[in-house]
């Protein structure tokens, strides 16, 4: 019955193991793409408002 348990539990642990670590990996990727697009916003802020504080700086030539 041991053996059973052995020659069963092994691929079953594996099998879950690789799950886990699908998720993991899944979920760091996700992280790091939401990481991205955040700063890929505020740069985009960051620019607008360097643009915007420019055109206000400049004199205006009528």
């Amino acid at each position: 019955m041991a053996a059973v348990i052995a020659v069963l539990g092994t691929p079953m642990g594996a099998g879950i193991t690789h799950v886990l670590r699908r998720r993991t990996t899944a979920y760091g990727e996700e992280i790091a793409r939401r990481e991205r697009l955040r700063q890929e916003g505020i740069d985009a802020y960051c620019l607008y408002a360097g643009a915007l504080h420019n055109h206000r700086r400049t004199p205006a030539h009528r």
